[in-house]
């Protein structure tokens, strides 16, 4: 099934987030985090990452030695001691 959804994707030469409305955020234990269908990285500390997933929502994860240790068009995966994982609104200054 998701060799269809690429080639589709291919085919219509558009990314996924533009196709898909909803974003997709996995954690294993609070070590690693993987956000599938974002939009933009808005903000990035050790401390701090927020990530753009919709128009008009972001993620903001909190801990400590928080990295980006992949990325590509359709997913990011950070790695660090994740605190907490707050979903806010975009404000005007950053749409």
């Amino acid at each position: 099934m998701n060799n269809l959804i690429e080639e589709l994707l291919d085919i219509v030469k558009l990314p996924f987030n533009e196709i898909s409305n909803d974003f997709k955020l996995v954690i294993l234990s609070n070590k690693v985090l993987n956000i599938s269908n974002f939009l933009k990285i808005l903000d990035y500390s050790n401390e701090k990452i927020v990530i753009k997933v919709k128009k008009t929502k972001n993620i903001a994860i909190i801990g400590e030695n928080l990295q980006i240790c992949q990325i590509n068009k359709k997913e990011l995966i950070i790695k660090g001691h994740i605190c907490s994982i707050e979903l806010g609104d975009i404000d005007e200054k950053t749409k």
